[in-house]
């Protein structure tokens, strides 16, 4: 479930099946995906839209000291019959534990692009957010 005021969504839901690589470079992980998704919205304005979109994921996590890691996500989603058409979403986050393997602290700055936006609405939205993570298992 997913809800956006920029792009006044009111609800997002997206299903998907594809396969998922786990690779370690150096001390970096990364999550790399290729899935075929259906996508089903609900605008503020009570329109709909439905579509089948290829979805493109990176997910990495690079430490950088001891109690610090800089984690990336970023998806590229194009539609499937319209390639041209596409949502690009990026997430860059400093994750610092201040507590044991427990406790941290996160501040992250969220992009979103909806490069063929309805009328009316942005067509870029980012912004930051902070925190606090809780880790219950490795």
């Amino acid at each position: 479930n997913y809800y956006n005021e920029f792009i006044r969504l009111d609800y997002r839901n997206t299903n998907g099946v594809g396969p998922w690589y786990d690779l370690a470079v150096g001390s970096s992980t990364h999550g790399l995906s290729f899935a075929v998704t259906q996508e089903y919205e609900e605008f503020m304005d009570d329109g709909t839209a439905h579509a089948f979109r290829w979805s493109f994921r990176d997910v990495s996590r690079i430490p950088i000291s001891q109690v610090a890691e800089l984690q990336v996500d970023f998806f590229y989603v194009p539609k499937v019959n319209d390639l041209k058409d596409y949502h690009l979403y990026s997430e860059i986050a400093l994750l610092t534990m201040f507590w044991k393997d427990y406790l941290g602290l996160r501040l992250a700055r969220i992009d979103e692009v909806d490069n063929r936006p309805s009328p009316g609405i942005k067509k870029h939205d980012a912004f930051w957010l902070t925190s606090l993570n809780l880790r219950f298992g490795k």
